[in-house]
């Protein structure tokens, strides 16, 4: 018993470490000067729940399926709302940096 919990908690781990390695990724392409590399990870996640939902199996009833697949749905854009949110801030402070820079050449004229 003692083993399983173990291996439990070093494959937690592992998720935890490459969760926050794709968020310091998304950090890195969000900065980009182009706008579509910070997409990338919203939208491969977007696809990922939409493919849970296909997964789901039929309840027997209209509303636990409805249920089931809002909870799924919800569950698995919560990544996709993170990449977002990293996302449009990051891009919010380079337009920032960015006017501000053009304020300053423009005030050296």
């Amino acid at each position: 018993m003692a083993i399983a919990s173990v291996s439990i908690f070093v494959c937690l781990l592992v998720l935890l470490a490459v969760f926050v390695g794709f968020l310091f990724l998304e950090r890195f392409l969000a900065r980009q000067e182009s706008k579509y590399p910070g997409l990338v990870l919203p939208g491969i996640q977007i696809l990922g729940s939409l493919i849970m939902v296909l997964n789901l199996m039929d309840t027997g009833s209209a509303l636990g399926n409805a249920w089931s697949i809002f909870l799924t749905l919800l569950m698995g854009n919560l990544p996709t709302a993170l990449y977002l949110a990293i996302y449009f801030i990051c891009r919010k402070k380079r337009n920032q940096d960015s006017e501000r820079q053009r304020m300053n050449i423009q005030d050296l004229d």
